[in-house]
């Protein structure tokens, strides 16, 4: 039986043949207002797609391992409106989170808001301290209205961030994800989520080519959401169901 650790360990093992590109290009390929496709793909497939496209990107620089930690909490209200707004639909819609950058040991609060454009605009804030949310970043974020009355989602993972070395893109690969709340914990190790960040819609991509040639398509797909009707079942969950039955099959053929 395969290990679920083995196919981070091979998407790795794929990354360390590819340059790390300079901060320059970091700073270019930030695209903190852009579109996204997201694809879910098997994670054991993963480590092929880069070295398949990795002619054409490079890595983030610096850090010690080509995949970082991530450690993410979901703020919402008491009635879930994060989770019912993206469940409906809701063109302009909002999600608030911390996120940890492990390995830097960097946290930043970010909203991250859905335009009727179909664009994602990102806010972030950084922050002095891993702890709770001070006075301070509470007040930031009902600035923008929303509410932290209800119970946090916390998720993990490793990513993989691949930089367009001449295109203006940035993919992440996203596995294995862990989610928890109070005493509930699962992890979705036959799973990889790929984004592929453009800074206009419908741009050419040879990740998103080898996706195609490869018979996938792009879905909708929210971690928070997800993880959310994973450990709680009883909430309305028909929007993600196919997203939910893809990962249930991924996770079948990963054991």
């Amino acid at each position: 039986m395969a290990s679920p650790l083995e196919p981070s360990a091979q998407l790795e093992a794929a990354a360390a043949a590819l340059d790390e590109g300079s901060e320059t290009l970091l700073a270019e390929r930030a695209l903190q207002q852009r579109y996204d496709r997201k694809y879910m793909l098997d994670a054991r497939r993963a480590a092929e797609l880069v070295r398949d496209v990795g002619d054409g990107f490079q890595v983030i620089p610096g850090l010690p391992h080509r995949l970082a930690r991530y450690d993410t909490v979901y703020l919402d209200s008491a009635g879930l409106v994060a989770y019912h707004d993206h469940r409906r639909g809701k063109p302009r819609r909002m999600k608030a989170r911390v996120r940890t950058y492990v390995d830097r040991a960097l946290s930043v609060l970010e909203l991250k808001q859905r335009t009727g454009r179909g664009t994602t605009v990102k806010h972030r804030l950084e922050r002095s301290t891993l702890g709770p949310l001070s006075d301070t970043e509470k007040e930031w974020l009902l600035g923008f209205g929303v509410r932290l009355d209800g119970p946090p989602l916390r998720t993990r993972f490793a990513r993989l961030t691949l930089l367009g070395a001449e295109t203006p893109e940035r993919v992440t690969i996203d596995t294995p994800l862990r989610f928890s709340e109070g005493s509930q914990d699962l992890t979705l190790a036959g799973l990889a989520v790929v984004e592929v960040k453009t800074g206009t819609p419908g741009q050419r991509s040879p990740v998103v080519r080898w996706l195609r040639d490869h018979g996938l398509r792009s879905t909708s797909f929210s971690k928070y959401c997800v993880g959310r009707a994973l450990l709680q079942p009883d909430l309305p969950r028909h929007a993600f169901s196919g997203a939910l039955r893809r990962a249930a099959k991924l996770e079948a053929h990963a054991t």
